[in-house]
Parts: C-alpha cells; sequence; structure tokens
C-alpha cells in the first residue's frame, strides 16, 4: 500500500514541505508522489516556523496518513529569558528597592488552549514557544512570603 503525498502538502490551508525516506534511510527523489507503508516523512518548515503539533508523519498500512489532519508549521517564538533587575514597593508612602535574585521560586509558566482547555507547554526544543501561547509570570517569592507576579 502507498499514500499519496498530495494529501499531506496542503493541511488546513497550509502549504507543507516533506522529506521522506524508506525504512533503510534512503531518501524519496522530491518529485515523488507517493510513499510506501511504514516510510515516514518529516515535515521541514520555514525559516521561523517549528513543526507543530507532529514533527512528522508515517505511511500507514491502509494508505492513509498518520495524523494527517494535525499537520502543520506554525510561527515560532524565543523563549522568555529569566528575569533580572529590581522592583519598587511602595508601602505607606515610602520606597523600598528589592533585588529580583534575593527572591526564590520564580517560574514562567507558558499555555497553549486545546478544546477550550489550558495545558502547559514546555518551550519547543528547548528555546522557542508557539505563536498563541501566553505565559505567566511569577517574579518571585521574598522573605516574609509575599509573592510577585508580572503585569503590563
Amino acid at each position: 500500500q502507498a499514500c499519496p503525498l498530495y494529501e499531506i502538502t496542503q493541511v488546513n490551508s497550509q502549504v507543507l514541505n516533506w522529506e521522506c525516506s524508506k525504512e533503510n534511510g534512503e531518501i524519496y527523489n522530491s518529485n515523488s508522489t507517493h510513499i510506501l507503508s511504514d516510510h515516514t516523512c518529516q515535515l521541514v518548515c520555514p525559516e521561523n516556523y517549528l513543526p507543530h503539533p507532529y514533527p512528522s508523519t508515517v505511511c500507514q498500512n491502509d494508505g492513509s496518513w498518520r495524523n494527517g489532519e494535525s499537520l502543520g508549521c506554525v510561527k515560532a517564538c524565543p523563549a522568555l529569558e529569566e528575569i533580572k533587575g529590581f522592583f519598587t514597593q511602595y508601602i505607606s508612602a515610602s520606597a523600598i528597592e528589592k533585588d529580583l535574585m534575593t527572591m526564590t521560586d520564580d517560574q514562567t509558566n507558558c499555555y497553549h488552549t486545546e478544546n477550550g482547555i489550558a495545558v502547559l507547554g514546555q518551550p519547543a526544543e528547548g528555546n522557542y514557544h508557539f505563536e498563541d501561547e501566553y505565559c505567566e509570570i511569577t517574579c518571585g517569592i521574598d522573605e516574609p512570603g509575599y509573592q510577585y507576579t508580572a503585569s503590563h
């Protein structure tokens, strides 16, 4: 059985490029129209885009592609850097400057939405967040135990 490449060349109105290989690692010719079952195709995304949610697909024995409707490239944003510096806290008209480095438990959690539910995401390839993810930043906890968060 074989799978037609045209079925994964355009998914959800996005044109996708693939590098397909046989089980022995040999690469298919770029003008191939079909891929044999159990052979794999790796998604090749443009610069500043990453495959999401799957980096590859396999031609299945029934002639269909694994995850065929859920393939694509999405815009990638650099992962957020650790927060550094100072902030000023005003208590009863007196200013107190705090060093963020003296706080503990600073965290950045980024989420994406799946079926209306917020799902915690990890930076892709350790360096990138996907387009449409949102992040919550906790600056840390000071000595008395107050927690500080970033806002805009």
